[in-house]
């Protein structure tokens, strides 16, 4: 579900706290993909959570999704492997959302979960328009095969700043460079698994 040019935030400020499904598409629009790396959209979220939304695919640096201040969350789905997998690297680039260039005491503590289980919790620094890259790696087999990853398109990716989290000032998740320039520095939502086999 996109919102195309920016909305003022205003408008969406004025808005009760609520929750949004996306389309629950995974992998909408991009080519085939080998599983074990995946690319999601960042407009293409199954479930959200915040008190106002938002979609930018303006400007000269990567279309993001937005999501704040406060707590919430966005959920988006993946596809497992049909065998078990040992290791997950999940990477995406974050901000804690901002009206402008956000103050240092406007970060947030996002919880990264799969299928409902905490992976862990890093401080995301506020929005200066470009965000950072932040990466997310299991390959303790036990903790593994606590995250229940399954075949198919049914798994979860959750990324949260919960309710009871040190800094709660929303999130934004950066998405496809909106021009040449900013190309090489593009990092969609990724996530890249190797079978057990082949660690």
């Amino acid at each position: 579900m996109r919102y195309g040019r920016l909305i003022p935030t205003a408008f969406f400020m004025l808005l009760p706290s609520c929750l949004l499904k996306g389309p629950a598409v995974v992998n909408e629009n991009l080519p085939p993909v080998d599983p074990r790396r995946q690319v999601l959209d960042v407009a293409n979220f199954s479930d959200a959570h915040w008190e106002y939304f938002g979609f930018y695919d303006g400007g000269h640096t990567f279309e993001h999704q937005y999501g704040g201040k406060g707590a919430g969350y966005y959920d988006y789905r993946f596809r497992g492997l049909d065998q078990p997998s040992a290791s997950l690297i999940v990477r995406a680039r974050l901000s804690a959302e901002s009206n402008s260039v956000g103050q240092p005491e406007e970060k947030s503590e996002v919880t990264l979960l799969v299928n409902g289980v905490e992976v862990g919790t890093q401080t995301v620094v506020p929005d200066d328009t470009k965000g950072q890259i932040y990466e997310w790696k299991v390959d303790d087999p036990e903790r593994l095969r606590s995250l229940n990853m399954k075949p198919g398109d049914r798994n979860v990716l959750r990324f949260a700043v919960k309710d009871k989290a040190r800094f709660r000032n929303g999130l934004c998740l950066y998405g496809a460079a909106l021009n040449k320039d900013m190309g090489k520095d593009a990092m969609p939502i990724t996530i890249e698994m190797k079978p057990e086999q082949a660690r």
